[in-house]
């Protein structure tokens, strides 16, 4: 009898063992560890924003534009330069030389992902720097210059940024850290300058 329950004493801890294993390991909601949510736009259809091909503005700045994994905003912006500010288009396209799938090319805008209410403290982005200048901003603090050289922290992030040159320009990837509070709103985008693999978590 003693042998018996043991075993299926041993059976019930098994069991719960499993079950807790597997739902530690899910996506779960908060308290639990955070869960890495990715998106590689992959999955969107080719299309433009912004300017049409024509120059004609279909979507004006701050135009809520598409929605990525996790159902989290993307808003396309102006973007910023030491002489004032331009507004050209943000495209959606097939990857060449850099990232897979799709990729979204950022030519003269930028791209402002609204994280809101996710308790978000940390994003990375892959990029391909071809020329000019870049925007990054975190909750709303802006830095305009070579994405390589921004500052260390940034709207309560830190920041890391590594990159590798290639004929033309740069590809890299750019981290972002919370230091204090969420990462509620990124913002990102350059003059000839392509995006891959959000990730959050």
């Amino acid at each position: 009898m003693t042998i018996f329950l043991t075993m299926k004493k041993t059976i019930q801890i098994s069991a719960f063992l499993l079950a807790a294993s597997v739902f530690y390991t899910a996506c779960c909601p908060k308290p639990c560890p955070p869960c890495l949510t990715c998106e590689t736009f992959d999955g969107m259809p080719l299309a433009q924003y912004g300017k049409d091909a024509g120059g004609v503005i279909v979507n004006p700045p701050g135009s809520l534009i598409f929605s990525i994994v996790g159902s989290v905003p993307v808003r396309i912006q102006n973007f910023n330069y030491s002489g004032g500010t331009s507004y050209g288009f943000a495209r959606i396209e097939p990857a060449v030389s850099f990232g897979s799938g799709k990729v979204i090319n950022t030519n003269n805008v930028c791209l402002e992902f609204d994280f809101s209410g996710n308790n978000i403290k940390e994003v990375s982005i892959e990029f391909r720097d071809m020329g000019g200048t870049e925007n990054l901003a975190v909750n709303g603090s802006v830095y305009t210059g070579e994405l390589t050289a921004a500052p260390a922290t940034l709207g309560g992030a830190g920041i890391k940024v590594i990159s590798t040159p290639v004929t033309g320009g740069k590809i890299g990837k750019v981290t972002l850290k919370s230091v204090s509070g969420s990462i509620n709103t990124v913002l990102i985008g350059g003059q000839e300058f392509h995006l891959d693999n959000l990730c959050y978590q």
